[in-house]
């Protein structure tokens, strides 16, 4: 018989150990942080040992124009911020 003082568990990969709300908001640009105060933040909720995904949808009508734009960010690790967004104006 094997014994092992180790638990007989994975941890997930999308374990959202950050506090909520402290991953910021998306940028029109799509990327993590931002607001009035710019602020860099990795996207998601993922730490250090996981992995974050966000995504936005942002629409703003006017009489003259419209402003449109979407996109994903995925945040690995804590430590890098992969995003796609596309903006139509």
């Amino acid at each position: 018989m094997l014994a092992s003082p180790h638990s007989a568990f994975a941890e997930p990969a999308l374990d959202s150990g950050k506090l909520i709300l402290t991953n910021g908001v998306s940028t029109i640009e799509g990327s993590g942080g931002g607001g009035l105060a710019t602020w860099a933040t990795i996207s998601g909720m993922g730490t250090d040992r996981a992995y974050g995904i966000s995504a936005h949808v942002t629409g703003i009508e006017l009489a003259d124009f419209r402003v449109e734009s979407h996109g994903v960010a995925v945040g690995i690790h804590d430590r890098l911020e992969i995003g796609y967004a596309r903006q139509n104006f």
